[in-house]
């Protein structure tokens, strides 16, 4: 199966977009006894991790590839979110670039439609939080050229993002002690200087990283707004 996407031009003129807009388009679907084959369009360049590794200046992309890659990464999460599709899995190894510079969203096979009310799907992907998590992630490793928050196990890596963004505690995070898998004994760390982490990111691209990457989920910036950030 090939991986791959084509632009959704009627959305991007929707959304009044000089981006095109990029998903996933079937083709065809070929079945063959006990086999499913999905047919995507052919993508001709690379994707985002090969991209950020070949075209970096220093270890990071220059600013204003940053602003054009995630002004195409949240148009497309938008769309997704607005046709009610959790994307559940963005890591710059599923966001492709085409010889054109167009940056389409790939492999959706951890997508789950939802509805209104949200439902909670597992412990660990649970609402459109975490594509909005992801994307700031993926803003924050292009502006780096390495990721953010990196490790193998799920403790260590969730110490890391504490360390930068602080421990949620009842004063941060009011009533967060009642939830079930809270645990009182995770090292106390206090909030950061995000720029420091990203010091090739202008003031402006800074704060909007902080309302991307919020623990608390509903203090989370939304994909439309984010396209109405300065």
């Amino acid at each position: 199966m090939t991986k791959t996407h084509r632009q959704n031009n009627s959305s991007s003129r929707r959304h009044g977009s000089p981006f095109s807009f990029g998903a996933v388009s079937l083709h065809g679907v070929i079945h063959v006894e006990n086999k499913l084959m999905l047919v995507f369009e052919y993508v001709d360049k690379r994707d985002l991790k090969s991209f950020i590794h070949t075209h970096s200046d220093h270890s990071a992309l220059n600013p204003a590839t940053v602003k054009a890659l995630m002004h195409q990464l949240l148009h497309g999460l938008r769309f997704c979110h607005a046709n009610r599709i959790m994307h559940r899995d963005l890591k710059p190894e599923n966001l492709l670039i085409n010889s054109r510079g167009q940056l389409k969203l790939a492999d959706f096979s951890l997508g789950r439609a939802f509805g209104i009310p949200i439902k909670t799907f597992s412990n660990e992907v649970v609402i459109l939080y975490i594509d909005i998590w992801s994307a700031g992630c993926i803003m924050a490793e292009m502006s780096r050229g390495h990721p953010l928050f990196h490790s193998t196990t799920n403790n260590n890596q969730l110490m890391q993002i504490f360390r930068v963004l602080g421990t949620p505690s009842e004063g941060s995070w009011p009533g967060i002690s009642r939830y079930t898998e809270y645990k009182r004994n995770v090292p106390i760390y206090t909030t950061r200087n995000l720029r420091a982490s990203v010091p090739q990111m202008d003031p402006t691209g800074v704060n909007l990283l902080l309302r991307m990457l919020q623990l608390r989920p509903e203090l989370q910036i939304s994909a439309t707004d984010v396209l109405d950030y300065p």
